[in-house]
């Protein structure tokens, strides 16, 4: 089910006009809603992979809101970290928090994770990477602030000062500039990512509907500055624990007068989550071919042959036969896991597809790409099915 044709998504256009609710529907239905095991899997396979290629040992430290003159840590010499603002609930830090022990327990004592991001711990187990993690950045605002607030310690910057620290962010999905504030501020090889965030540039809108799709946003939001979310980022992604301030305020704004919501503030109403992790497969990988120019590789018939690897597989040669810069550049473009791409590209080149060790097409991978464009569907073949019963005419017609 699509979420404009959910009985809340029904309420939520009843806001518009009539003429504006195709437009209001074509936003709510580019939304990407990322489901619970979704997101644990994907930032759990992200932080396992990273774990075999960072300095050890790791400190897992979640990204969390801290007030303007708070630090993380306190004063002393083993001072831990202070889990919460002062009358507030824990937010998705709490989720992350969670997924960020169950690594550190299956890993036990042996394992490449510092036990908690404590000082003491930190000391005793001679830290050498520290690790934040975060379900979504879609400006950097939040990740660099609490990346200052960190070193506001004089244990942490003396450690720094003996070249004993490296700083990595690993996010589960982020926009393209967050990304780029991200990686200018880390380094291009010290942020990763399970999956880019869709926004309205990356969409199959056309110039006059996301022109359209703005006008609305504006015209009906409460909040002028959030109007396309925070930081103007046009972020189209939403999860089952939280909907980010950076989707376009009319998604998430609470009720008023006659305004029917669709998320409530970050809250994501229990009615609505049946459809996380629904989306999804044949679709979005039909998008994204449409983004990368593949016009009749998006319309051909092969994704009712194929099995959803082979699919996988076509968007990604779709992808490299662009040329990218990188790795990365291919998660961006297919809107693919970054695991799914490192997987995919590792089974291409065991079967000669894409050359070693490069992001390049083979003969045999152009030769396959090219094939996919024409493959089309057999006939349907339709079975007479016969019947030993009499066969007794209801009406009788004469002939002219």
């Amino acid at each position: 089910m699509k979420p404009s044709e959910s009985q809340r998504g029904q309420q939520w256009l009843s806001n518009f006009l009539e003429n504006e609710r195709a437009i209001a529907a074509l936003l709510l239905d580019s939304l990407e809603l990322v489901g619970q095991d979704d997101f644990r899997n994907g930032l759990q396979n992200l932080v396992s992979d990273l774990a075999s290629s960072i300095l050890k040992p790791i400190a897992l430290v979640p990204v969390r809101e801290l007030a303007p003159t708070q630090t993380y840590y306190g004063q002393s010499r083993n001072a831990k970290p202070k889990l919460l603002l002062s009358e507030s609930f824990p937010g998705s830090e709490a989720i992350v928090a969670n997924i960020a022990g169950g690594l550190r327990r299956q890993a036990k004592n042996s394992g490449p994770f510092v036990a908690s991001p404590s000082l003491a711990n930190l000391r005793a187990a001679r830290c050498r990477s520290i690790l934040f993690l975060d379900d979504f950045s879609g400006s950097g605002d939040r990740i660099a602030s609490f990346y200052k607030k960190f070193r506001d310690h004089g244990t942490i910057r003396s450690w720094e000062s003996y070249g004993l620290l490296s700083y990595h962010v690993a996010a589960f999905a982020m926009t393209r500039a967050a990304y780029n504030r991200l990686t200018r501020l880390f380094g291009q090889d010290h942020v990763h990512l399970v999956k880019f965030c869709p926004t309205f540039e990356n969409q199959n809108w056309g110039a006059a509907d996301q022109f359209a799709i703005e006008e609305l946003c504006r015209n009906y939001a409460q909040n002028d500055e959030l109007a396309l979310g925070y930081g103007r980022s046009r972020s189209l992604l939403a999860f089952s624990h939280t909907a980010p301030n950076n989707l376009p305020n009319i998604l998430w704004q609470p009720g008023y007068y006659s305004w029917r919501s669709f998320f409530n503030e970050k809250a994501v109403p229990p009615d609505l989550l049946p459809l996380f992790g629904q989306l999804g497969g044949v679709e979005r990988i039909k998008s994204a071919l449409e983004q990368l120019g593949q016009i009749r590789l998006s319309q051909g018939s092969w994704e009712g042959i194929s099995t959803e690897q082979l699919q996988t597989v076509l968007l990604v040669l779709a992808a490299v036969s662009t040329k990218p810069r990188n790795e990365t550049v291919v998660t961006e473009l297919t809107g693919l896991f970054s695991h799914v791409v490192r997987q995919t590209l590792t089974f291409c080149r065991t079967l000669s597809l894409i050359a070693d060790n490069s992001l390049r097409l083979t003969d045999s991978g152009r030769s396959e790409l090219a094939r996919a464009k024409n493959v089309v569907l057999p006939p349907r073949k339709l079975t007479l099915h016969g019947s030993n019963d009499p066969y007794y005419p209801r009406s009788l017609r004469v002939g002219r």
